[in-house]
């Protein structure tokens, strides 16, 4: 099983992409995080690579429950304020609490599962295997759905919602590391 990977990083656009080889899924304000999972030792990595398994206690905790010999899971740590949307603030200062009851770990991309190097696999072929994984997960790991919609419709309902905007996924692409237009 690999160590860190290098998280793959949408590129800015103007407009949303339009098209049926695209999907949308809901951009939330938070730290991204990578969770390694081997033989139930669980480790939770910040984007930069450094360890944060203490920062992230809860998220580990809830991880090391899968039913699962390892996996890499791409996601962003979140914790609701009290609007209901994520709030940075309210994250940081449940950082290193190792009983918080807030902490959400929102999982959108599977990158190896027992054994295998998923990476290569389609998105919706990575997106099946992450959301089988995550049936029956603790709620503290919550599965990151897309939408199938029109792209400008779907970001402007963000924008009423007060969200931090949409990132658009093509359905048939690979994980690649670093900083991607697909």
């Amino acid at each position: 099983m690999p160590g860190f990977i290098e998280p793959c990083d949408p590129t800015l656009q103007a407009r949303a992409p339009t098209g049926s080889d695209w999907v949308y899924e809901i951009k939330t304000d938070g730290y991204r995080a990578q969770v390694h999972i081997r033989n139930g030792r669980v480790t939770v990595y910040s984007r930069s690579g450094y360890d944060w398994t203490h920062e992230f206690a809860p998220i580990a905790k809830a991880a090391s429950q899968l039913k699962v010999r390892d996996a890499i899971i791409d996601g962003e740590a979140t914790v609701l304020g009290a609007t209901g949307l994520p709030d940075f603030q309210a994250l940081r200062r449940e950082l290193r609490n190792p009983e918080s009851k807030r902490l959400i770990y929102h999982a959108f991309d599977l990158l190896y599962l027992n054994g295998n190097d998923v990476r290569r696999a389609s998105l919706l072929q990575r997106k099946q295997a992450l959301k089988s994984l995550l049936q029956a997960a603790p709620p503290t790991l919550m599965y990151v759905d897309f939408l199938e919609a029109e792209g400008e419709r779907v970001f402007a309902q963000a924008c009423r919602m007060g969200l931090e905007g949409i990132v658009a996924k093509r359905v048939d692409a690979p994980y690649r590391s670093g900083r991607q237009d697909t």
